[in-house]
C-alpha cells in the first residue's frame, strides 16, 4: 500500500473515530460513506458498515424492517424478547447512537470500513458485525 492512501486511512479513521453524532435523519448524507453504531455511553462499537446512501441505510436501521436491515436482525439474536418492530425501532432509538463519514469513493469506503472492523476486532468492544 502506497504511503498517500495510507495516511488518506489514518486520516479518515481518526476523523470517524471522533466525529458527532447523528441527531436526526435529516442530517444524514444521501452520498456514499462508512457508519458506526455504538452503545449511547459512547464506549463500545455495536456495528460497523458501509453503504451507497447513508441516509437510506441509517433510516433502515432505526426504522425499517428487518428484512433491510443485517444490524436489526442481529439485534434481535441478542434481544430474542423484542418481538415487534417499533419495540425494536424504539430499542435503538434509547440504546444507539450512529456516527457517519461521507466516502464517495467506493473502493476506498471498502478499506476504511475493514480498517474499522479489523481495529476493532482487536478490542472487546464490538460486537454484531461477529454474531452470525
Amino acid at each position: 500500500m502506497n504511503k498517500k492512501l495510507l495516511d488518506k486511512l489514518k486520516k479518515a479513521y481518526k476523523e470517524i473515530e471522533n466525529s458527532d453524532k447523528i441527531t436526526s435523519d435529516s442530517k444524514v448524507p444521501h452520498t456514499g460513506g462508512v457508519y458506526l453504531i455504538k452503545n449511547k455511553k459512547g464506549n463500545k462499537i455495536i456495528y460497523i458498515g458501509k453503504a451507497t446512501n447513508l441516509n437510506r441505510r441509517i433510516r433502515n436501521h432505526t426504522s425499517g424492517t428487518i428484512n433491510k436491515s443485517i444490524f436489526r436482525k442481529k439485534l434481535l439474536i441478542l434481544k430474542p424478547n423484542i418481538k415487534a418492530e417499533r419495540v425494536l425501532s424504539l430499542y435503538i432509538k434509547n440504546n444507539y447512537d450512529f456516527y457517519t463519514m461521507e466516502i464517495h469513493d467506493f473502493d476506498f469506503r471498502s478499506l476504511m470500513e475493514s480498517l474499522l472492523i479489523y481495529n476493532n476486532r482487536k478490542s472487546n468492544n464490538f460486537i454484531l458485525n461477529d454474531l452470525k
